[in-house]
């Protein structure tokens, strides 16, 4: 029996997107640029912003940046942060 585990998986892009005049980009092709001189809070926004997008094509500007805006703040002061590897 073999399962698809990995279907919604999405491809994350570190890219300058100065050109752009963005700090994250999603494309509907499963990936996702994130232009990686932001502050690690700013990053952490980014993703989360771009991952919103992808789950909920739907969604209008407004009601992705209010989600983006509590869950990073729920993240931040948890703690999370991003370890370089």
């Amino acid at each position: 029996m073999s399962t698809k585990r990995h279907k919604n998986k999405i491809e994350i892009i570190e890219r300058k997107l100065g050109r752009e005049k963005s700090l994250g980009l999603y494309w509907n092709n499963k990936k996702i640029e994130i232009d990686p001189r932001q502050s690690p809070r700013e990053y952490l926004n980014s993703v989360i912003h771009e991952g919103i997008h992808h789950v909920f094509k739907e969604k209008k500007e407004k009601e992705v940046i209010r989600a983006t805006s509590f869950l990073t703040r729920l993240l931040w002061n948890l703690n999370y942060r991003k370890v370089n590897q």
